[in-house]
């Protein structure tokens, strides 16, 4: 198997950069079956490293590049400045015979009051995102 490195883009919506859109696409070096389990790392991460509390998840079944996918939305509090926080993504695996799978996500990063500015911009990203594997 190639290397697992970790390919994506961020876009920063605020000179802090409290607010962002990312899209990642990665090897499946964790062997993950499930979208969800690739929503479920994302909450974890949130969890973990970004301090969140107070965590409350909703998902819903979507489609991303025609593949079954997972719609998650997180709502947290930040541990530390009690600042509310809402991430918002879409996660999919891309089955491939030659070295696994390849997990993507598309995810938006912001406060509840920054989220009707911030959401136009994700969905332009979202429909515009294209799962192509990597040659080789």
């Amino acid at each position: 198997m190639p290397e697992a490195p970790n390919h994506g883009i961020r876009i920063d919506l605020d000179d802090d950069a409290d607010s962002y859109v990312s899209v990642e696409a990665e090897y499946n070096a964790l062997d993950f079956t499930t979208a969800k389990q690739i929503a479920d790392l994302q909450v974890n991460g949130l969890k973990n490293f970004g301090g969140a509390s107070k965590i409350k998840i909703k998902r819903e079944s979507t489609m991303l590049c025609n593949l079954p996918a997972v719609r998650q939305t997180v709502e947290y509090e930040d541990s530390v400045s009690g600042t509310p926080g809402i991430n918002y993504g879409v996660f999919t695996l891309r089955p491939r015979e030659k070295y696994g799978d390849i997990a993507y996500d598309v995810t938006l990063s912001t406060s509840p009051s920054g989220l009707n500015e911030a959401m136009p911009l994700f969905l332009q990203v979202l429909r515009s995102f294209k799962c192509t594997a990597p040659k080789g």
